[in-house]
């Protein structure tokens, strides 16, 4: 993962993937960096959640959703 220090008056946003060790299926999570630190946003399903949660973080309204 890229180091916090490269982003010092930025926010951003990451995603990545990760296999649920119970279930075997993959995992999408999402953080948030910002004022210099680095948040975990959360687990999700799809990528399409993800999206959908990154549009609530930067407060774009999508009717319909993300989809």
């Amino acid at each position: 993962m890229s180091d916090i220090a490269q982003f010092p008056d930025k926010e951003c946003m990451f995603i990545g993937r990760d296999v649920d060790e119970t279930t075997g299926k993959e995992i999408h999570i999402l953080e948030h960096f910002k004022d210099g630190k680095r948040y975990r946003v959360g687990e999700y399903a799809t990528i399409m959640d993800i999206i959908t949660a990154m549009d609530e973080i930067c407060g774009i309204d999508r009717p319909g959703g993300a989809s």
